[in-house]
């Protein structure tokens, strides 16, 4: 049955080997020159925006915005920071060395997004305090030891780890007119 195969097979050989030398030909494609009928919108000679810019009256009643200092605990953590305590507020602590720089305000940290991985012992202290942003900032150290100090509800585990965030956003300061 095999040689029977073998003999079929070889008879279509040729046939195949024929069909499989097709070679596809690419031609260039055509160049189109377009012309466009259309007449220019802006014309940069002539400025078409006022010099003066108006301030409309809803600009004006926002106000400023301030800075205001977030920390988001997750994790198995987040039942035991409830109750973490520091002599220092972290929006304090901040502010203080902003104090020590040149004309820097806590304004000037909008945008401020550092996570840590934490791990805390079943005394509630913080054993370790990793940061996990690959960009390293000023300002790591500082929130680092502070996330040190801090000290949690104390639990049955050995050690429970989880991550903490601390966000510097912007917020709304109403103008106080007298």
């Amino acid at each position: 049955m095999d040689n029977e195969l073998k003999r079929r097979v070889s008879s279509y050989e040729e046939v195949l080997q024929r069909e499989a030398r097709f070679e596809a030909l690419l031609y260039p494609s055509e160049s189109r020159i377009v012309d466009v009928q259309l007449p220019a919108i802006i014309n940069p000679l002539k400025r078409n925006l006022p010099g003066e810019v108006a301030t409309s009256a809803s600009a004006q009643a926002m106000g400023e915005v301030a800075g205001r200092v977030y920390l988001q605990v997750e994790g198995s953590l987040q039942k035991r920071w409830n109750t973490a305590s520091s002599e220092w507020p972290l929006e304090a602590l901040l502010m203080n060395r902003l104090e020590e720089e040149a004309n820097l305000r806590i304004r000037d940290l909008l945008g401020l997004d550092r996570r840590f991985m934490v791990s805390v012992d079943d005394k509630g202290q913080i054993q370790t305090c990793q940061v996990l942003d690959p960009d390293e900032q000023d300002l790591d150290g500082l929130l680092g030891r502070w996330l040190r100090l801090q000290r949690l509800e104390p639990a049955e585990e050995k050690l429970t780890w989880g991550r903490v965030r601390i966000q510097v956003e912007g917020v709304r300061v109403e103008a106080r007119y007298p």
